[in-house]
């Protein structure tokens, strides 16, 4: 492949790229400021959370939540994880 294609293919936003970026930092956010209540989320109540707080267009639904969830529980082992019972969990960063 010649390097301007690749140039091309790395500068390519990609539809879901924003919306996954922001599902992630709105999960980070809530796992932080309510480290005391609880340490998991179920996928219903990150939906909750992100419905209320969404900025712009195309809110994810709980497919979408999911599959960006689940996705950086693969990619982020060190920093998600997800429990078939409790559901998911962000494990912060000294720096929160």
């Amino acid at each position: 492949m010649s390097k301007s294609m690749r140039d091309k293919i790395a500068n390519i936003s990609l539809p879901t790229e924003v919306a996954r970026k922001q599902v992630l930092q709105i999960f980070e956010e809530l796992a932080v400021l309510k480290r005391e209540v609880q340490s998991f989320f179920t996928l219903s109540e990150v939906h909750f959370v992100v419905k209320q707080v969404w900025e712009g267009e195309d809110q994810p639904n709980m497919e979408d939540l999911e599959f960006y969830l689940d996705d950086a529980c693969v990619t982020y082992p060190t920093q998600y994880k997800k429990d078939s019972r409790q559901g998911y969990r962000y494990i912060m960063r000294r720096d929160h």
